[in-house]
């Protein structure tokens, strides 16, 4: 038994050592197998990895593309830096900071934050629709009454504006002004500088180092007190004209805050500016025409609507306000530019035949002031039957279009003059008004509650004629009489 018994050992000692090894070499197939699983997978993976950075490479480059001239919100803190490089650090972006990009290219992004203009290097951003938000320039109201002319149109969030580049600066600037626009706190930031939404290149800086021009704003850094955006873009070189200092320095600054008061005054205007390039001045660096002068022309929608315009000299101002003081056609003839075109034919083609200086308020914006103590007018305007929506200061809730409808106000037509006299009325600070009137009482339209019975009355050089109209003696002894539309018609004899 014992001799048998020990083969039977080796035999089954045998058997379990090839089972075994039989066992690691099947255990070695497998992990070879998984080895090289492993790899393909690996490979997989990398193929992969590359293409989902590809894909995101494609995808940034759209989105980069798609978001310049919008505004966004940071979500997740970066730096502005000073070049595409990303060296040297301007600031930090907080989560929740909002900043306009003006270009980009690969994975990097040209942004304006405030008065800085640097890079950042993340997608981590929020669009937003800053621009109807703050301000409607984008809104089919406005693109109805944007002006139409030569040019190439750039939109900016509070302004558009039509860049002619053989004159190297804008033909017209256009925008919508208001208490809202004007109750800011955003202070001049003074960063002058190349406009990259104009394809073509706007005027630099070196255009007009030692020139001898200021650069004039068409659109004034004044009208754009309402956020640091807006601030911001009234400094843009596309924004800016050659103007003699004493010009931009005086009469045209005085004419700046004058339109700032009426944005008060009328609840809301829109305003356009430009060059008029006729009898020019030469030109200024890489060739920057010097404009002959500069109009403006102002729409006034409320209640009873109406318009103006005046063209001033490029040199410095020798006369009043007034005296500048034009209709919207004669600007059409001299620019070629057709303004408010949008309107409907009747009502565009009467407003622009005429500019009545009376119908508007001439002295400056005072801010600290003009918008506390306003009013609406207790007025009631002709053209809606509705209570009319301007703000006044004055004492008896009545603005200077609806004196006649204040307790004992005159309901009559004020008699008109042949040349224009300095308004007698009383300003609040005692002095007398510098105002222009062809008022024959001698009393602007915003004096006109401090004349006297008598002073109201028709003139007794002058006589009635058909309808009730008042005949005027001109200086040369012809006889006319003023129109509906505030215009001198003559009497033939």
């Amino acid at each position: 038994m014992k001799t048998l018994l020990l083969p039977t050992l080796l035999l089954s000692l045998f058997i379990t050592s090839f089972s075994s090894a039989q066992d690691i070499e099947s255990l070695r197939n497998s992990l070879d197998s998984i080895k090289n699983e492993k790899m393909v997978l690996q490979q997989k993976i990398e193929e992969y990895t590359l293409l989902e950075k590809e894909y995101r490479s494609a995808i940034n480059k759209v989105e980069i593309a798609s978001g310049v001239g919008k505004f966004f919100k940071v979500t997740v803190g970066t730096n502005l830096y000073k070049t595409e490089y990303l060296t040297g650090s301007l600031t930090h972006l907080n989560k929740g900071d909002i900043i306009k990009v003006v270009g980009a290219n690969k994975s990097r992004y040209l942004v304006e934050f405030g008065e800085l203009t640097g890079y950042i290097s993340n997608l981590w951003l929020e669009e937003i629709d800053q621009v109807v938000e703050v301000h409607p320039n984008a809104s089919t109201e406005i693109a109805s009454l944007l002006p139409i002319g030569e040019g190439e149109v750039v939109k900016h969030a509070y302004y558009t504006l039509s860049y002619l580049e053989n004159e190297e600066q804008a033909n017209w600037i256009f925008y919508k002004l208001n208490t809202f626009m004007l109750g800011g706190n955003a202070s001049r930031t003074d960063n002058f500088r190349i406009d990259n939404f104009v394809s073509t290149g706007s005027a630099t800086l070196n255009d007009y180092k030692g020139s001898g021009y200021d650069r004039g704003h068409l659109c004034p850094a004044g009208d754009m007190t309402t956020d640091l955006v807006a601030m911001s873009e009234s400094f843009y070189l596309s924004n800016m004209s050659p103007q003699d200092p004493s010009f931009n320095r005086g009469i045209w600054k005085t004419l700046e805050s004058t339109v700032r008061n009426w944005a008060v005054n009328e609840t809301e205007i829109y305003v356009v500016t430009g060059p008029i390039f006729q009898n020019n001045l030469g030109s200024i660096g890489n060739g920057v025409t010097i404009p002959g002068s500069y109009y403006k022309v102002i729409y006034d929608p409320t209640d009873e609507a109406k318009m103006i315009a005046l063209v001033l000299p490029n040199r410095k101002g020798e006369k009043q306000l007034t005296e500048y003081v034009v209709t919207v056609d004669y600007v059409e003839n001299l620019t070629g530019i057709d303004f408010f075109s949008g309107l409907p034919d009747e009502v565009e083609n009467k407003l622009e035949s005429n500019s009545n200086a009376d119908l508007w308020e001439f002295k400056g914006y005072n801010s600290t002031t003009s918008t506390g103590t306003a009013t609406q007018c207790k007025g009631i305007a002709k053209s809606t039957g509705n209570q009319c929506r301007n703000k006044t200061t004055n004492e008896n809730a009545y603005c200077y279009l609806h004196q006649s409808q204040a307790p004992g106000g005159e309901k009559t037509e004020t008699a008109r003059l042949t040349a224009s006299v300095q308004c007698n009325g009383k300003t609040k600070s005692g002095s007398r008004c510098k105002n222009k009137t062809l008022n024959a009482n001698g009393y602007c339209h915003l004096h006109q509650s401090q004349t006297s019975s008598s002073s109201t009355t028709k003139s007794s050089t002058k006589s009635s004629y058909s309808g009730g109209r008042t005949i005027h003696t001109g200086p040369r002894g012809g006889k006319y009489y003023i129109n509906s539309n505030g215009n001198k018609t003559y009497i033939k004899k």
